[in-house]
């Protein structure tokens, strides 16, 4: 996948300075480890480029924690945005960085194992009710996904990589006269992938992160779990919401 550079783009910066506004109210939301929350239809499916257009302006929108110390906020935010329609699960996520990774990277690479190169924005969502068997994705900004099926049996974790979600996902990075300023990235993630009907009032759970080696503090979450993230005990609820706009 090709990266691609952005010098002004007005809607993004609508979708973002709205979010930075509202952050307070964000985070005291998400003080409890067991949030539930409700994610708005939408009838217009967006362009899955990387680019958030004004079609994610009605979007879930969270800000992610630091995930060890949940009463301080990251140095460099991150910001998630989620909506859906009967055929995909919409997720954008926002991530500012002066300082973006540029290595490349190619399809299933193990991006958590890459030391100081880890750059990655990623989510948890889990469809099983005991929690034992949920999906994982992680996008570099190079593009390159990774996307497991995660089990856990007799207290042992293990991570299928030939599970193939078909998932749609691209990445741009935004720049101000040749200096990084953040990366972007959207996920149409289908329903078919999975053994779960979308409907108005169906639920699931999960989780969504970002882990950039290079910074300190560098993990972050929507639910901090003060440990590694494959914590599902942790993992918050998910309705479905049949409005496009939420309260």
């Amino acid at each position: 996948m090709r990266i691609e550079f952005l010098i002004k783009f007005p809607m993004m910066f609508f979708l973002i300075i709205g979010t930075i506004t509202c952050l307070g109210v964000n985070i005291e939301k998400q003080k409890y480890s067991r949030v539930k929350v409700s994610i708005p239809f939408t009838n217009h499916k967006p362009v899955i480029d990387g680019i958030l257009e004004e079609k994610w302006q009605n979007a879930w929108t969270m800000n992610l924690l630091v995930n060890k110390r949940k009463d301080r906020n990251p140095l460099q935010p991150t910001i998630v945005k989620l909506m859906w329609d009967h055929n995909n699960l919409y997720v954008a996520f926002i991530c500012y960085d002066k300082n973006i990774c540029r290595k490349i990277y190619t399809r299933d690479s193990n991006l958590w194992q890459v030391n100081h190169d880890t750059e990655i924005c990623e989510m948890m969502l889990c469809f099983d009710k005991s929690g034992k068997n949920y999906y994982e994705f992680n996008l570099h900004p190079s593009g390159a996904l990774l996307d497991l099926n995660v089990r856990w049996k007799n207290k042992k974790i293990s991570f299928d990589k030939s599970w193939n979600s078909k998932t749609a996902c691209r990445v741009y990075i935004h720049q101000d006269k040749g200096q990084d300023i953040f990366w972007s990235a959207e996920f149409a993630v289908p329903w078919s992938s999975f053994n779960f009907i979308p409907e108005p009032g169906a639920h699931f759970s999960g989780n969504f992160y970002r882990a950039d080696n290079s910074k300190k503090p560098g993990r972050f979450a929507w639910i901090p779990t003060n440990a590694w993230f494959h914590v599902p005990e942790k993992f918050g609820t998910i309705h479905l919401s049949r409005f496009e706009k939420l309260k």
